[in-house]
């Protein structure tokens, strides 16, 4: 799946068109990502969201689409 969109307040202001969004209560959604550049310093990349945002709408479409990996039941072991 392609990464959510980044939006950077007071760069790029149209995700705020109504105003400032305040969210009092929800679910926490974060990323964070180390990137290595060759032999050259890396960084590090962190991402917060909450509901309603591409990142939380990103982290659902993909465990929804992951559902069908999980399965409440043990699994067995062909060794034993």
């Amino acid at each position: 799946m392609p990464p959510p969109r980044a939006v950077i307040y007071g760069i790029d202001d149209s995700a705020l068109k109504d105003g400032i969004i305040v969210t009092a209560d929800g679910s926490n959604y974060e990323i964070t990502v180390n990137a290595l550049y060759g032999d050259k310093a890396g960084s590090e990349l962190h991402f917060d969201a909450v509901d309603g945002t591409p990142l939380a709408d990103w982290v659902g479409e993909s465990l929804r689409k992951l559902d069908m990996c999980w399965s409440t039941e043990r699994p067995s072991d062909p060794l034993l």
